[in-house]
């Protein structure tokens, strides 16, 4: 009896077991298809890490690099110090003597103008706050290029000037430039032993900083914009070589629209001297992005032949940019202390952003244009 009760015991505990593997296996097959399931799931809705890193950019956008028009020439740069900062207004010599000048092509604007013996002179116009290790040779002020400087409430860097030029500059009542004369602020200038005087006198962006720490000036100014646009109305005429005749403009000027100048957008007019093209001290090309040719009033006033330039007027105006051009007039604007530029509706007429190049020229004096 006992026997059979144990054979009996060892069937039921034999039957059990021997399920056992089948169990097993479908365990074992339940959680394999998990496995696979989850890993399915995981490549279906898995997000891409650029897209997260989309998404948290969406949640908190980071400020732009550049998101503000520099006052003085429409770029664009990352922070409102950057856009108007101080500027440095240098009288350079442009006689045939001065040849080659420096760090010219830096300048954001330049005032060309006849000055005294049927030459010109240029004001270049730089930022303060960028680097520039040499300008010059560095000469003496007139009123006129005074004028101009101060609706920039520029630094205005000069080496002596006319009598009425002096006498405008100390007169406290006058429209407010800060005057940096060589003869009274020696130690921002220098004399370059290599060259002979009056072509040996150069200023640099780090002297003239020290001097407004020094002075205590404020490192930025304030003033009206001109307007910049990128793109050049579709109505204007070609204008890929600009002349402006020698005589009451010294020697003239010649300037031919290059398209890749600087290797991108629209290029721009690169100076011209004798038959190849005007160079720097350091052999950089002279390029302006626009050029400007603006008639007024020049008279003779002494037997030195000193001249009176007509500066808060209107006269006619012609306006280069992106190999094509543009008639117009240009005007002072009291209200703003600025001259501006207007087609002939009567609109202000948009500058490319960039640098500017001014030629200030008597009247009769007008542009000849080529397109070769």
């Amino acid at each position: 009896m006992n026997n059979q009760l144990t054979t009996k015991w060892i069937s039921m505990v034999r039957a059990k077991f021997a399920r056992v593997p089948s169990l097993i296996l479908l365990v074992a097959a339940l959680l394999g298809v998990w496995i696979v399931f989850a890993v399915v799931w995981q490549v279906v809705t898995r997000v891409p890490k650029s897209e997260k890193t989309a998404v948290a950019q969406n949640e908190a956008p980071p400020s732009l690099p550049f998101e503000y028009p520099r006052l003085i020439d429409g770029i664009m740069v990352s922070s409102t110090e950057h856009a108007s900062p101080l500027v440095a207004a240098i009288m350079v010599d442009f006689n045939a003597g001065a040849y080659p000048i420096s760090s010219i092509d830096r300048a954001r604007v330049v005032y060309e103008a006849p000055v005294e013996g049927s030459i010109t002179r240029l004001m270049a116009i730089f930022p303060l706050d960028v680097p520039v290790p040499e300008v010059g040779p560095v000469r003496s002020a007139r009123p006129y290029f005074i004028e101009w400087a101060s609706e920039y409430a520029a630094l205005y860097a000069h080496v002596g000037g006319s009598p009425a030029a002096l006498v405008r500059l100390y007169d406290k009542n006058e429209k407010p430039v800060i005057d940096v004369n060589e003869f009274s602020a020696g130690p921002y200038f220098w004399r370059d032993h290599r060259r002979y005087a009056p072509y040996n006198v150069y200023t640099n962006s780090e002297r003239l900083q020290s001097l407004v720490a020094a002075r205590g000036v404020a490192t930025s100014s304030v003033f009206s914009s001109w307007l910049f646009a990128p793109l050049v109305p579709s109505e204007w005429d070609a204008a890929e070589r600009v002349a402006i005749p020698a005589g009451s403009f010294g020697r003239g000027a010649e300037w031919k629209h290059v398209k890749d100048a600087r290797g991108a957008g629209q290029g721009a007019y690169v100076r011209q001297y004798g038959r190849g093209e005007y160079r720097t001290r350091d052999g950089e090309l002279v390029r302006a992005d626009n050029l400007v040719i603006q008639e007024t009033s020049v008279r003779v006033l002494d037997r030195e032949g000193r001249l009176d330039v007509t500066t808060t007027a209107t006269g006619t105006a012609w306006i280069f940019r992106d190999g094509m051009t543009a008639r117009g007039v240009w005007k002072y604007v009291a209200a703003e202390h600025r001259t501006r530029w207007y087609d002939s509706a009567g609109d202000e007429i948009a500058l490319k952003p960039g640098n500017t190049w001014i030629h200030v020229v008597p009247i009769g004096v007008a542009p000849v244009v080529r397109n070769p």
